[in-house]
This record gives structure tokens, sequence and C-alpha cells, in this order.
């Protein structure tokens, strides 16, 4: 199936970018994820495919003890705008490509990256911060001609 090759490009390329995050796959509940305070997780799952589309979600993940739940929403932004500064320069090396396509999968196109929705995550309990972001991977896939 093509979310798991979607999955792991993208968990790929993320950790390349934010080699100091955790990177996990699977809709965890944060209190698994033994957080502590210097720790951040990018939590990648699939949504749902279609013909044109890997639909999956991200959920990234911070703790931070402090009682002044203001540091921990801090934390989070942060690690918000580094994720969406790695989406965003995964999309621009895909532009590059100028139609040339990455190939995730046999006959399979990764063309873009559409970010969707980013909320809270309802799991987010202090001392765990959370928000969830929907991704959509643009797929154009290509078929075999046969001959005959």
């Amino acid at each position: 199936m093509l979310f798991y090759e979607g999955l792991h490009y993208i968990g790929d390329e993320l950790a390349k970018r934010c080699d100091d995050v955790n990177i996990v796959y699977g809709f965890r509940h944060p209190t698994t994820l033994n957080l502590s305070e210097s720790s951040q997780v990018f939590d990648l799952y699939r949504d749902s495919e279609d013909e044109d589309y890997i639909k999956m979600a991200v959920a990234l993940w911070v703790r931070d003890d402090n009682p002044d739940l203001d540091s921990g929403y801090a934390k989070l932004a942060e690690l918000e705008r580094r994720f969406f500064d790695a989406i965003q320069a995964i999309n621009e090396e895909l532009w590059a490509l100028q139609g040339e396509g990455l190939f995730i999968a046999d006959n399979v196109q990764l063309l873009t990256i559409e970010v969707g929705t980013t909320a809270g995550a309802t799991e987010s309990l202090w001392p765990l911060f959370g928000s969830e972001t929907k991704l959509n991977l643009r797929i154009y896939k290509h078929r075999e001609v046969s001959n005959g």
C-alpha cells in the first residue's frame, strides 16, 4: 500500500532536517512516548488514500514541566515552526524537479505536499503539549502501457 511509502518518505525527510526530533509511526498516545523536558516527537500516521492523494497526519509533541503553560506553548510553537520549515524545504526540492518526479514506489510519483489544517491535539494535558497537522501528498500513478 502506498501509505507506507508516503509515511516513510516524509519521516526520512523530516529526520534529515530535524535530526534532534524523534520520529515515530502509528498514532501513539503521548503518555507512551516517554517524553523528557528536552525531547520532541513527530508521530506520523495514516489517514486515507485515493487515486490522487496519500493523506496522513503528523502529531507534534513536547514536554514542559513548568506550571506556566505559556512556556509549553512556546516550546510547541517553536517545534511547529521547524516542522513547517522542513515541509516547505521538501516541497521546494520537489518543485525544483520540474515535473521529472520523485518516485516513492514503482510507478508512483510524489508531486507535492499540501498542508491541511493544524489543531491542538486532544490528548494534550500538562505537562505534554501537542498539535496535529494534516498532510496531503499529491501523487501521480503512471499507468503501465501494454503492447497489445
